[in-house]
């Protein structure tokens, strides 16, 4: 740095305080590079020079120009010498790095220029030169940490070295690695007054001090021991081939082959402004956090207002952070990044908006549910599915405002994009629509589950009714009107029991499960009951009257049997019309009330057939009896008929037609009877039947002769005119006439060719 004591150096050097100019104000005294040529002689016996250089940092002199005086320094001098005061910091160390770097960053460039420029060979030597640090006024104690090293100076330098990586893989110190030697030398104050120390020019060499003088002279020494001259093009450098040196570097610096870094206040001010952006960044990520963080989500609206509201106050306070350098506000860049923690913002906001839709479906679900399950069931279905769909209709236009109202966007941001509702798969109004309407289907399920067990109670109830009627009359015999009067009862205490069932909800009656159970119970409960009831009295009444009709038929044939005959035939009806009288009477007992049913008329009928028969039975043998007490009768009649049939000879009417066999032995008979006493007893239509009788029986034999011969008699001709007429042909059909032939020409004969 200037103002260090180099240009003093220097001069201690030579002995002479006055060669190098030195300034005793503040302003740097040395410019550019002095060039001194001197007495002294290096190692290899050449002449030694000294180049006093312009100090770093001095006022309105650019970094870069420190950079280029520090580069030809070191690559023209054969032992570098570079001093501070004081102190070595780790400030002062990090400069002559970066020093070396850019230096050896030059060397390295102008290495490869054409073949038509000769580039001096200490360009191409892959280290400096020596480096010797000179710390000036120096009077502090070395470090514990260095005190007790062989060279606790060079010691003390190398603990503020950087390291790097050699090509063998271990670690050396960038100083080490760029310069062939690296050492450090200490020199005491060389004076200790202020009037001396201000204008050091003016100090004699006796009057230095007798610690500076020995340390300068192990410096000397130390420099002077491995010093020897530069090489161009083979031979020690002299004053022209310095100059092509100098020249040569100098064309290279012009030429752009120096890295220009820039300046500390350029780099600090992108540094800041770099900052800037990241506190600004940072600052935005900061609010963006305090966004959004209640129990429920903003509303779209109010979130991209406050993100806007967050990134405007963003930029504002990067302008208040770059408002006193001259730098321009990078704001695309800015904005760039609050984009990267807006989509994360943004993605977190999302998943809270499709919780928060989600939960608001819950939400409107339950109190969809409860306000289902505060109806009472049964419901009416109609009236239960219309207040259910108006309900759901509000609900549903609530929701839908609702999220409308939430996904407002607002007004168009400035710094960044506007943020939008998720993507959801599903739209929320139509899912919440389906989700109540599944609730109250769910629920209508059950108002019909509840509607089915009132009908199905109804049933029973009917049921119930029927078994109850029908158990009072048990096994008692119905007739047919006592059955129709006990349907009209038992149907309407069926209907009764079933409508008091549903009475308490008259919108019953309107349901189709109405006439569906009802039609159940027509069919099942109250037909299929009476009709195995009807079946069951219709058995018993079967039973009861087959009894009491083989009781009637065993009292008539005992009664029967004990009638008195031979009577007349009057006497006999009569008698037999009472007998029948006490018999139906019987019956009738067995089955009053029982009159119009199908099994007493069933039975009736059996029983008149019965009296019809015993009837029949008792005239025959009321005849049978007339013709036995009218035997001597038969016998007379019988003789006559002998003798008319002997007194026929060859044909006989009597004997060969059955009409007259019968009307002759019917006037036989007759005239027999009314010379006997039994025969005036007996009234004629009662005469005719004896007769009817004994000409059947007794008779039987002659009146079947007398019809076989009626019937030889009338067939003998037939058949004997059938027999001829078989013979003689009559009835024949005559033979079909013989047809003409027919010939293809007129005329009355055939062509033959």
């Amino acid at each position: 740095p200037f103002h260090s004591g180099k240009s003093f150096l220097l001069n201690a050097l030579l002995g002479d305080t006055k060669v190098f100019s030195i300034g005793r104000k503040t302003s740097p005294e040395t410019m550019g590079i002095w060039l001194c040529r001197t007495n002294m002689v290096a190692s290899d016996g050449s002449e030694v020079w000294l180049m006093d250089s312009e100090g770093f940092f001095g006022p309105g002199i650019a970094e870069s120009y420190d950079a280029k005086i520090f580069t030809i320094a070191t690559l023209l001098g054969g032992h570098l010498v570079y001093n501070t005061v004081k102190v070595i910091d780790q400030q002062a160390v990090n400069l002559l790095e970066m020093l070396a770097r850019r230096a050896q960053l030059f060397r390295t460039r102008t290495s490869t220029e054409p073949a038509n420029l000769v580039t001096p060979e200490f360009l191409s030597v892959k280290s400096f030169p020596p480096l010797t640090w000179v710390v000036e006024d120096f009077v502090q104690e070395m470090p514990d940490s260095v005190a007790h090293a062989a060279d606790p100076a060079t010691a003390w330098l190398r603990s503020y070295l950087s390291c790097v990586n050699d090509s063998s893989g271990d670690e050396v110190h960038i100083l080490s690695r760029l310069y062939s030697d690296v050492k450090v030398k200490t020199l005491f104050l060389p004076a200790t007054t202020k009037s001396d120390l201000q204008d050091l020019s003016k100090l004699e060499w006796q009057k230095l001090t007798t610690e500076f003088k020995q340390e300068l002279g192990d410096l000397k020494k130390h420099i002077l021991a491995s010093l020897h001259a530069r090489s161009f093009e083979g031979e020690p450098m002299t004053g022209r081939t310095l100059e092509r040196s100098l020249r040569f570097i100098v064309q290279g610096l012009q030429r752009g082959k120096f890295h220009e870094l820039p300046s500390l206040w350029v780099t600090w001010t992108q540094q800041v402004a770099e900052m800037s952006l990241q506190d600004a960044d940072g600052w935005f990520l900061s609010l963006l956090g305090s966004i959004d963080h209640d129990e429920d989500p903003l509303p779209l609206r109010d979130f991209n207002n406050q993100v806007e509201d967050a990134r405007t106050k963003s930029v504002q306070f990067y302008m208040e952070l770059l408002k006193d350098f001259d730098v321009s506000p990078d704001i695309p860049e800015l904005r760039k990044r609050m984009s990267v923690h807006f989509q994360q913002k943004l993605g977190l906001y999302h998943e809270r908006v499709q919780r928060w839709v989600g939960e608001l479906i819950a939400k409107e679900k339950d109190g969809f549910s409860k306000l289902l399950s505060q109806r009472e069931l049964p419901f009416d279905p109609d009236v239960f599915r219309k207040k259910g769909e108006d309900a759901i209709r509000k609900l549903v236009d609530d929701f839908n405002a609702k999220l409308q109202v939430f996904s407002s966007r607002g007004k168009q941001p400035v710094h960044g994009k506007t943020a939008q509702m998720p993507v959801i798969t599903q739209d929320p109004a139509s899912q919440l629509s389906t989700d109540l309407h599944t609730l109250l289907s769910a629920r209508e399920l059950e108002n019909e589950r509840e509607i089915a067990q009132y009908f199905k109670a109804a049933v029973a109830a009917a049921e119930e009714a029927v078994d109850r009627e029908l158990k009072v009359i048990g096994n008692k015999l119905v007739g047919m009107a006592q059955m129709k009067e006990l349907y009209s009862i038992v149907q309407s205490r069926c209907w009764q029991a079933f409508e008091d069932k549903l009475a308490g909800h008259k919108w019953m009656k309107l349901l189709h499960h109405h006439k569906t159970h009802k039609s159940l119970v027509q069919t099942d409960t109250y037909e299929n009951k009476m009709a195995r009831f009807n079946a069951a009295n219709d058995q018993r009444l079967s039973a009861h009257f087959r009894t009491a009709l083989e009781r009637c038929r065993s009292s008539y044939k005992t009664r029967k049997t004990n009638m008195a005959m031979p009577v007349s035939e009057s006497d006999l009806v009569a008698e037999h019309r009472q007998l029948a009288a006490s018999v139906r009477e019987l019956l009738d007992e067995q089955g009053r009330d029982l009159q119009d049913t199908d099994a007493y008329r069933g039975a009736l009928r059996s029983l008149e057939t019965v009296l019809e028969e015993g009837f029949a039975q008792i005239k025959q043998k009321n005849v049978e009896l007339w013709k036995v007490h009218s035997d001597e009768a038969t016998r007379c009649a019988l003789r006559e008929n002998e003798a008319v049939h002997k007194n026929c000879r060859y044909v006989c009417l009597f004997t060969w037609v059955p009409m007259v066999h019968k009307a002759k032995s019917r006037k036989h008979l007759l005239n027999c009877l009314s010379r006997s006493g039994t025969g005036t007893r007996m009234s004629q239509s009662m005469q005719n039947q004896v007769f009817e009788d004994w000409y059947n029986k007794d008779l039987a034999h002659d009146a079947a002769t007398v019809w076989t011969n009626f019937c030889l008699f009338l067939g003998t001709p037939i058949i004997g005119t059938l027999g001829l007429c078989l013979v003689s042909g009559c009835g024949r059909r005559p033979p079909p006439p013989i047809p003409q032939q027919q010939y293809p020409y007129a005329g009355s004969r055939p062509w033959y060719g």
